[in-house]
């Protein structure tokens, strides 16, 4: 199976079939480019890491009102800093009366990505929203607010995903315009230990949502895939009812990703894997490698998989270990897998410890 592109690899994971390698997609935050720069004495390094799901983000357009403080086009001002983090709800009162939404689907946030294709040639190009239904929610009414409104006022946060709704299916009828493989939903349902609003209220007001808009995407023969971060284990077998072929980031920290392999590894392509809570920042290269190689062999048994860290390589992560990360990613070799995600053993190690180490 040698001379296999990126995209072919992607397409034969998600047939649930194993190829020479597994593919791989490693992010990593602008603050540590320079340190890996440094260490491979070149600054154009991560032409070696040949990610295999590159992604053309469509991120509300920002108007900065000061060096660290913007407002976006949906009207949140967000402050920049370790994490950007919104200071101003543009929704004072649960209603939509005189609010307007942007046009995700502007012919702006296209702009440059004929060079995008030119330069991923032979990947698996994704184009998605990156604040979806929940993100988006809070963002304009404030997290506590929003949460609130769950509860009583019911009609206007329907109303509000209604909008959403048409926003994002005028969105994947654009994107389907260009030659992208997939489309990337990105909103963050889970806590570390379930999901955030409750799975009963997630199929009550995400759900009916997103069944459209990803059956829009499937029919304009786009790939569908979610981010969500954060324990979402309990919304797999509706995410797989209504269209979701690819789940990302599959956080060991929160989910264990054997089980989730064991259960739901021929139906659902799994993206992730590789813990940055516990062994990227704190763990030393020997047990980043381990770590890597265990899913490998477990989490690409079968196919079904994609390897990467659960968020990007952060600043905090000490620099051999993002070599470590990136070498044993980039420099696996073929070997024996299983089949069948079904003969998973009870634990491995290597996989166990992260999990068990959130959920004492």
């Amino acid at each position: 199976m040698s001379g296999l592109t990126p995209r072919q690899r992607v397409l034969k994971a998600m047939a649930f079939e194993e190829t020479d390698i597994v593919p791989y997609d490693i992010r990593i935050d602008e603050a540590l480019v320079p340190q890996l720069a440094g260490y491979y004495g070149d600054p154009a390094f991560a032409d070696r890491i040949v990610n295999h799901l590159p992604f053309w983000p469509i991120d509300a357009a920002r108007r900065w009102t000061d060096p660290d403080r913007y407002v976006d086009a949906f009207g949140c001002v967000w402050r920049v800093g370790n994490i950007p983090h919104i200071e101003e709800h543009p929704l004072k009162e649960p209603s939509l009366r005189g609010y307007e939404f942007p046009d995700l689907a502007d012919e702006s946030y296209f702009a440059g990505v004929e060079a995008f294709f030119a330069r991923h040639r032979d990947r698996f190009v994704l184009c998605g929203d990156t604040h979806g239904f929940f993100d988006r929610g809070w963002a304009l009414r404030g997290m506590e607010e929003f949460l609130t409104d769950l509860i009583l006022h019911p009609r206007f946060v329907e109303e509000l995903l209604e909008a959403l709704t048409e926003l994002h299916l005028r969105l994947v009828d654009r994107i389907a315009e260009f030659p992208f493989d997939g489309f990337r939903f990105g909103d963050d349902w889970g806590s570390q230990r379930g999901v955030i609003i409750g799975a009963e209220r997630w199929r009550r007001f995400i759900k009916p949502g997103l069944k459209r808009i990803f059956g829009r995407a499937r029919e304009k023969g786009l790939v569908v895939m979610v981010h969500s971060c954060g324990d979402v284990s309990e919304l797999i077998p509706d995410l797989i009812d209504i269209g979701v072929q690819i789940l990302n980031p599959l956080q060991p920290e929160a989910m264990n990703v054997l089980e989730v392999k064991r259960r739901y590894g021929r139906h659902l392509c799994l993206n992730g894997g590789v813990s940055t809570q516990l062994t990227l920042p704190l763990g030393t290269p020997e047990q980043v490698q381990r770590e890597v190689a265990a899913c490998l062999r477990y989490l690409g048994r079968g196919g079904g998989y994609v390897i990467s860290p659960a968020k990007p390589l952060l600043p905090d992560v000490p620099l051999p270990n993002a070599v470590a990360l990136i070498e044993a990613v980039i420099g696996q070799q073929p070997e024996h897998r299983l089949p069948t995600p079904e003969n998973l053993p009870d634990s491995v190690p290597e996989l166990e410890r992260v999990y068990a180490a959130f959920h004492l």
